[in-house]
C-alpha cells in the first residue's frame, strides 16, 4: 500500500509495525499451514477432563441419555462412543434387520399359523402395509388407505379407476340339468327376472336377483347375489356359478342344499381325481346336481370408474396362439374375442357397453405388460367406431375348467424365478425377453357393470369392469393394476360408493342386515359407555329412545292398525314402488295402492339446510307450521325439541353414592384385616389383590344397574318418542358428492307414509323431518322412493 495516500494506521502514530506493499498467497498459506493443524488437533483431542453432554449445546444434553448415538451430532458421535464403553455401560446394538430375523419359510409358518382363525386374502401382504386392516366375517380385510384419501377414492370412482379386491365373496358353483335348475325359481322374487330368465341362460351377461328362502317371499329375505351361466354346450348339463356376500353366503348356501336336497358326498364317493379338490361337494340322492364351492378357487377383482377400461386395454394383453388343453377353450373363439377386444379398446368409458355384458379373454402374464413406474392409463384420442354386438362365443373361457385352473396353480412362475430370468437374459431394460413368449396363459372372464340407471344420480356414476381370475394369478394382476394407475380401495371406500349411489350396504329385513345392526349398536354402545357422565350425551332429555339402533318392529306395530306381528319386509316390487313415487308427486292417488301394515318403504332424503343428522336418525312427521316455515324460506331448524326431563338423574347419583360407600366399607376392611394379620406376625403381610365375589357381584349388578337407566333396553313407546310422530329411520346419513348435500337412505312404515303424503297435500309437496340422535333441531328434507 502507499503510503503516500493515506499512510499505515501503525506508522501513522508512531509504531514499529509496517505492512507490505505486497504479498505471495501461497508463502502466507504455507505459514498458517502448521496452525491450522494445531488447531485441528486441539479440537480433536481436547485436554480439559469434560463429557460430551457438557460439550454440547444445553438443548441438545437430553440426548446424550439416550443409547442411540446418532441423536448428537456427527463431530460428538466417536467420542460419546468412547466415553461409553470407558464408564462400562454397555451400548445397544443394531436391530436385525427383518430379512436376518426371520428366514422366507418361518414367515411362512407364521403367516399361516396367522391364518387360523380368521381366512386372508391372496393379497393380503400387500394391504397390510398400506391399509388399515379390519376383521368382518371371518376373514382380515381393507379397510381403509392410510393416506386418509376419502375423497381421492370418490374422485377415482367418479373420473378415474379405483379397485378393490372383492374375493371375500363366496363362489357356489351348481352343475346339473336344466330342468331341475328350474326349482331356483322358489328363491326369487316373482315380480323380477330369476336364476333361468333367457337373458341370462346364454351366458352373455350377469344376473343380480334377491334371494329369499324358500316360497316364503315377500319375508325371508337372505340378500342380494350375482351369477354367471357357462355358455351352453350339452343341454343336458349346465353350470351355474352363484356370487355371495359372506354375511349371508352360508344361508344362501343352506337354502340351496334344501331346495334340491343336496348332502356333503362322502370320501368313498368321490373319485380320484376328485378327492384332493372336492372337500366341499355336495349331491343329491341321484347324482344330477352338485354343488362345489369354489370361493377360494377364484379371486374377483372390481373397478370403478371411466379409466378402468383402459387400465384393463393397457393390463391385459391377449396371448397369441395359446397352448391351453380344455374342452372349454376353441381357436375360433378366441380369435373372435381378440378382435372384439380391440374393436372396443379405444372407448372412453365401460357404460358404453351393454349392461352386464361378460366377454372372456386368454391374455399373457400380467407381468409382461407392467411399466416400469406407476403410470396412469390413459384412453386414446382417436374416435371409436360402431361397437358392434359381442361375439356368441364371447363369453367362452377356460376359466370355467377346473383341471386347468388347478394346473394353472403348479406350473405358475414364481415372481423370483421371473425376475432371475429377466436379469439373465433382459440385455436392453423393457425389452421383451424369449422365456416369456412360452408363459402360460391365463383365462381371465371380464364382467361390465353398467353403474346407476336411476333418474335422480349421474347416469353411468360408479360404472366399470369385475375381473374373475384364478386364485394364484391374484397378486400379479393387482400390482399391475396398481402399476397402471388405479387407486386402491377398502370395504370403507364401497360402503360410501353404495351410499353415493342410493343403495343401502344390508337391508334391515335380512339377518346379516340384523347382524350388522347389532355389532355397531353394540360398538357404539361401549363406546358410549367408555367415556365419562359428563361427557355423555344425554339421551333422555333429547328424547331418543333408540339412539345405537333401529326397532323396526316395535315401530311397526305402534303403527299397525291390524293385529301386532312381529315380522317385517321391504318393498321390492318395482311397480308397486313406482306408484308410491307417483303417489309423492300427487300424480296417484295414495289410496288405490293396498300393502299390509308390516311394510317398510325404502326411501333417500336430501336435506335442504345445512346440517349432517348422522346414521340411525328418526324421521318424522312434520306440523302445518313446519312446513309453512320451510315455505317461507328460513334455514333455521323448521323445528326445536323442548328438553325432557330425566327422571333417572337423581337415581343415578344416589346410586353412585351408595356404591362408593360400599366400596370405602370394604377397603376398610381390607385394611382393617390386614393391620391385624401384620400385628400377629413379624413378617410383612400381603393381602391378595383378587376382588371377592361380594365385590363382583355388587360392581355388576351397579354396572347393569346405572346402564339400564342411562339407556332402557325396553323404551315405553318409540312412534311418540318425542313432540313429533316418529314414522322411520335413516340407516345411513352422511354427505354425497353426487347430490352436493347432506343425503341420507332410510326406510318409512307405510301407514306413516300415508299419512305423510295426507299431511302435505295441501302443499303439493311432500316434507320429512330429520333429526339426528345428539341434537334437538328437525332438519326439513324432500324425499324420493328408492328403487331396490
Amino acid at each position: 500500500m502507499d503510503s503516500s495516500c493515506g499512510g499505515q494506521f501503525d506508522a501513522t502514530i508512531g509504531g514499529h509495525v509496517s505492512i507490505p506493499e505486497t504479498e505471495y498467497t501461497f508463502q502466507y498459506a504455507e505459514g498458517r499451514l502448521p496452525e491450522l493443524a494445531s488447531l485441528i488437533g486441539t479440537v480433536r483431542n481436547p485436554t480439559k477432563n469434560k463429557l460430551i453432554f457438557q460439550s454440547i449445546p444445553r438443548h441438545m444434553r437430553r440426548r446424550t441419555a439416550a443409547q442411540n448415538p446418532k441423536r448428537l451430532p456427527m463431530r460428538f458421535r466417536q467420542g460419546h462412543i468412547s466415553q461409553l464403553k470407558k464408564s462400562g455401560t454397555p451400548t445397544e446394538k443394531k436391530r436385525p434387520s427383518r430379512k436376518y430375523r426371520r428366514r422366507p419359510r418361518n414367515l411362512r409358518a407364521e403367516y399361516a399359523r396367522r391364518q387360523r382363525d380368521v381366512a386372508w386374502l391372496e393379497t393380503h401382504i400387500w394391504h397390510a402395509k398400506r391399509f388399515h386392516m379390519s376383521t368382518k366375517w371371518g376373514y382380515r380385510i381393507p379397510w381403509a388407505p392410510c393416506d386418509k384419501s376419502y375423497r381421492a377414492c370418490y374422485r377415482a370412482t367418479k373420473s378415474h379407476c379405483l379397485v378393490q379386491d372383492i374375493s371375500i365373496y363366496a363362489c357356489f358353483e351348481l352343475r346339473g340339468p336344466l330342468v331341475e335348475l328350474t326349482q331356483l325359481k322358489a328363491l326369487c322374487n316373482p315380480t323380477e327376472l330369476s336364476f333361468i330368465a333367457k337373458c341370462f341362460l346364454s351366458g352373455q351377461r350377469e344376473g343380480n336377483v334377491d334371494v329369499f328362502r324358500c316360497n316364503e317371499y315377500p319375508f325371508g329375505a337372505i340378500g342380494r347375489v350375482s351369477f354367471i351361466w357357462k355358455p351352453p354346450g350339452r343341454e343336458d348339463q349346465r353350470c351355474l356359478w352363484i356370487f355371495a356376500h359372506p354375511a349371508f353366503a352360508e344361508e344362501i348356501h343352506k337354502q340351496i342344499r334344501d331346495l334340491f336336497a343336496l348332502s356333503e358326498a362322502s370320501a368313498m364317493e368321490l373319485d380320484d381325481q376328485e378327492a384332493p379338490t372336492s372337500n366341499k361337494l355336495h349331491r343329491n340322492a341321484s347324482g344330477s346336481i352338485e354343488m362345489r364351492d369354489l370361493t377360494k378357487k377364484l379371486c374377483r377383482f372390481r373397478l370403478t370408474g371411466p379409466l378402468s377400461h383402459a387400465i384393463l386395454s393397457k393390463a391385459l394383453k391377449c396371448k397369441l396362439n395359446p397352448q391351453i388343453d380344455s374342452t372349454d377353450f376353441t381357436l375360433e373363439a378366441h380369435e373372435s374375442q381378440i378382435k372384439y377386444w380391440k374393436e372396443i379398446s379405444t372407448i372412453k368409458s365401460p357404460a358404453e357397453l351393454a349392461p352386464g355384458m361378460i366377454l372372456g379373454l386368454t391374455v399373457e402374464d400380467p407381468r409382461i405388460n407392467r411399466p416400469e413406474k406407476r403410470s396412469k392409463a390413459l384412453p386414446e384420442d382417436h374416435l371409436c367406431g360402431l361397437i358392434e354386438k359381442i361375439p356368441n362365443q364371447g363369453c367362452l373361457s377356460a376359466i370355467w375348467d377346473e383341471n386347468l385352473r388347478n394346473n394353472l396353480a403348479e406350473n405358475i412362475l414364481n415372481t423370483q424365478k421371473y425376475n432371475e430370468k429377466r436379469q439373465k437374459e433382459c440385455l436392453i431394460p423393457g425389452q421383451r425377453c424369449k422365456f416369456e413368449d412360452d408363459l402360460q396363459g391365463v383365462p381371465v372372464l371380464l364382467v361390465q357393470r353398467p353403474g346407476v340407471q336411476v333418474q335422480n344420480k349421474p347416469l353411468g356414476f360408479a360404472c366399470g369392469w369385475d375381473v374373475i381370475l384364478p386364485a394364484c394369478y391374484a397378486t400379479i394382476m393387482w400390482i399391475s393394476f396398481i402399476m397402471w394407475g388405479a387407486r386402491a380401495g377398502g370395504w370403507r371406500d364401497a360402503i360410501s360408493t353404495s351410499r353415493e349411489m342410493g343403495q343401502d350396504t344390508f337391508a334391515p329385513d335380512t339377518e346379516a342386515g340384523k347382524r350388522e345392526a347389532v355389532t355397531s349398536g353394540d360398538e357404539q354402545k361401549e363406546q358410549f359407555f367408555r367415556k365419562p357422565p359428563k361427557k355423555r350425551p344425554n339421551f333422555t332429555k333429547l328424547s331418543i329412545a333408540s339412539p345405537f339402533h333401529c326397532p323396526w318392529e316395535q315401530l311397526l306395530q305402534e303403527w299397525s292398525t291390524g293385529s301386532p306381528t312381529s315380522s317385517f319386509y321391504i318393498l321390492r316390487d318395482r311397480k308397486i314402488l313406482e306408484q308410491c313415487q307417483k303417489a309423492l308427486k300427487y300424480q296417484l292417488n295414495i289410496q288405490e295402492i293396498l300393502l299390509p301394515d308390516c311394510t317398510l318403504i325404502p326411501i333417500q332424503i336430501l336435506l335442504n339446510s345445512r346440517g349432517n343428522p348422522g346414521n340411525n336418525a328418526i324421521l318424522t312427521l312434520p306440523q302445518p307450521q313446519d312446513i309453512e316455515k320451510k315455505q317461507s324460506g328460513h334455514h333455521e331448524p323448521l323445528h326445536i325439541e323442548p328438553p325432557a326431563r330425566d327422571i333417572h338423574e337423581k337415581a343415578r347419583k344416589m346410586l353412585r353414592q351408595h356404591h362408593k360407600k360400599f366400596l370405602k366399607h370394604q377397603r376398610r376392611l381390607r385394611v382393617n384385616r390386614k393391620r391385624k394379620e401384620q400385628e400377629k406376625s413379624t413378617q410383612r403381610v400381603k393381602i391378595p389383590r383378587e376382588k371377592s365375589p361380594l365385590v363382583v357381584a355388587a360392581c355388576t349388578s351397579y354396572r347393569e344397574k346405572m346402564r339400564n337407566m342411562w339407556l332402557p333396553e325396553n323404551p315405553t313407546s318409540i312412534k311418540e318418542q318425542c313432540s313429533r310422530r316418529v314414522i322411520g329411520y335413516a340407516t345411513q346419513s352422511d354427505f354425497t358428492f353426487t347430490d352436493s348435500k347432506v343425503s341420507a337412505i332410510g326406510y318409512v312404515t307405510w301407514n306413516g307414509f300415508r299419512e305423510l303424503i295426507d299431511t302435505c297435500r295441501k302443499w303439493k309437496q311432500v316434507t320429512i323431518l330429520v333429526r339426528g340422535t345428539t341434537s334437538l333441531h328437525y332438519r326439513g328434507g324432500s324425499i324420493a322412493v328408492r328403487q331396490q
